[in-house]
């Protein structure tokens, strides 16, 4: 699953202060290796390579648009085909 980072803001400490970085970069698409519900209901992803489970960093990517795109690609090369055939 694809899913896009939407905070990339350091982490703080539980007493606020220090901050630490994610290593991550905002808009960035990232591999989920899955995801989970946390308590609070939101879905928390686990990062493939990053070895990070976060709930509010990431939300789905949204990849229908590709999906679409390829499709009318399809219809035009096979539309061509049959005109130059």
């Amino acid at each position: 699953m694809k899913v896009v980072c939407i905070n990339a803001k350091p982490i703080k400490s539980a007493d606020g202060s220090t901050a630490f970085a994610t290593g991550l970069k905002e808009g960035q698409v990232y591999n989920s290796l899955g995801k989970t519900k946390s308590c609070f209901g939101d879905w928390c992803y686990e990062i493939e390579g990053l070895g990070l489970k976060q709930c509010v960093r990431f939300k789905p990517a949204d990849d229908d648009w590709v999906e679409e795109l390829l499709a009318r690609i399809i219809e035009e090369v096979e539309a061509e085909e049959c005109v130059s055939a």
